[in-house]
């Protein structure tokens, strides 16, 4: 029976490490409209992005409203964040139209995302909704690579609801069963195709119902220890996912402080759900 379970968790690693095109191994946003980089929503709120990851690190129930209603307090704030001075009428309202466009852009996404998760839900019966942080370009092995690998190292279960209109809530899910874990399509890949061998958490880490600031940046730290040569940022300040082009010319591995939001499902969701269920019986 023990040879059995293993083959089965041998064969569950081989199908997550070969998720290329999922979220878990291809993160960067792009023009995709089932994705959303958390930067990004910092174009209606400076602090957005920020406050929702400093939500979910210290609350196992964090709830954050994203409101992307421009008013002339959001035109002050980008007047203030961009250093402008003595601005016409004619140029505040170009500067509104131009923040409404981006706040249409995410809620679109939004909308994009809520589709694709009420969709799994319904025909599946799981849930996807999620939040990735940090994240981290893997380096090319070879020059017959095309381009890095890009994803995130711990993915957050999250749901999501509109309240009105350009008006949402992003919670923590707390209902579905999921919890907030490491990325293991990410340590599958690494374990099958570079030979890393990334530790689990440790469970006392889920104690709390959350991953703490601290408990990160102890596993980014076994992550630097275990991989080598790791360029890491000197501090928890959000910052943008790298581009298609940025990644495609970028040399060794990376850590970002960067989030996606956007539907968590494996390119082979129900067999790895199968195996899962069998190898539990």
């Amino acid at each position: 029976m023990k040879v059995a379970e293993e083959s089965l968790e041998k064969y569950i690693e081989r199908l997550r490490a070969a998720s290329f095109r999922s979220l878990f191994l291809n993160a960067i946003p792009g023009k995709r409209q089932d994705r959303i980089d958390i930067e990004s929503l910092n174009a209606i709120d400076d602090h957005l992005a920020s406050k929702m990851i400093k939500q979910i690190m210290s609350s196992p129930t964090a709830s954050v409203n994203v409101d992307l209603r421009v008013d002339e307090n959001v035109v002050d704030q980008y007047v203030e964040k961009m250093g402008f001075k003595n601005l016409t009428p004619e140029e505040r309202i170009e500067i509104k139209k131009k923040i409404q466009n981006k706040a249409e852009i995410l809620d679109g996404r939004l909308k994009k995302i809520m589709s694709s998760v009420d969709l799994a839900r319904k025909d599946k019966g799981y849930e996807t909704f999620g939040l990735g942080f940090p994240t981290i370009s893997i380096g090319k092995e070879s020059t017959n690579d095309k381009k890095n690998i890009v994803a995130p190292i711990f993915v957050w279960p999250l749901s999501l609801v509109k309240v009105n209109k350009l008006q949402w809530l992003v919670s923590l899910d707390v209902q579905s069963g999921r919890r907030c874990d490491q990325n293991l399509c990410l340590n599958d890949y690494l374990k099958s195709k570079r030979d890393i061998n990334i530790d689990k958490l440790p469970e006392h880490f889920f104690d709390d119902g959350i991953l703490d600031q601290n408990e990160i940046s102890q596993h980014l730290k076994h992550m630097v220890s275990v991989m080598g040569d790791v360029k890491t940022p000197p501090t928890f300040k959000i910052e943008s996912m790298p581009t298609a082009q940025t990644n495609k010319s970028a040399d060794g591995h990376q850590i970002f402080m960067s989030g996606i939001l956007g539907v968590f499902e494996h390119q082979k969701e129900s067999i790895i759900r199968d195996m899962q269920e069998i190898k539990a019986k």
